[in-house]
Order: C-alpha cells, then structure tokens, then sequence
C-alpha cells in the first residue's frame, strides 16, 4: 500500500470479511491486561498479537491505563 514506518504492508480493513473488537486496558499489575471484564495475562496476549513480552510492557509504559481496543478479524476472543 504505502511506505509505513516499519516497512510494513498495510492493507485496508475494508477488505477483510470479519472484523470485532474487544475493549482493554491495563490493570495496576504488569503481567494483566483486563479485556471484556476479564484479567487476562500480558504474556498470553503479546503471544498471540505477536509481540515480544518485553515490547508489550515497554508499550503499557506509554499508554499506562488508557482503555483501548483490540481489533480481531478471526473468530477469536479472549
């Protein structure tokens, strides 16, 4: 598509045949994220968003408890 930061592809999310969120932020504690009501851990969801651990609470350090979402085009839900 363009020239991105990262030097990654991005497509437009008009595109894709399924797209839900879930809504988050994190929790006092550095290894939970609270999504849809549930503690979930850190490490679960840097995992499966394909992200080191260690980025993931690098990047908790600049949102601290903002809410945010988490955009899913799959079935999958945590």
């Amino acid at each position: 598509m363009g020239d991105a930061p990262d030097h990654r592809e991005y497509y437009p999310i008009l595109h894709a045949h399924r797209m839900d969120i879930q809504r988050a932020c994190f929790t006092g504690r550095n290894d939970i994220l609270l999504i849809d009501g549930k503690d979930i851990p850190a490490r679960m969801v840097a995992l499966n968003e394909g992200l080191e651990v260690s980025d993931m609470l690098e990047w908790k350090k600049k949102v601290g408890t903002r809410k945010f979402c988490i955009v899913h085009f799959t079935g999958f839900r945590y």
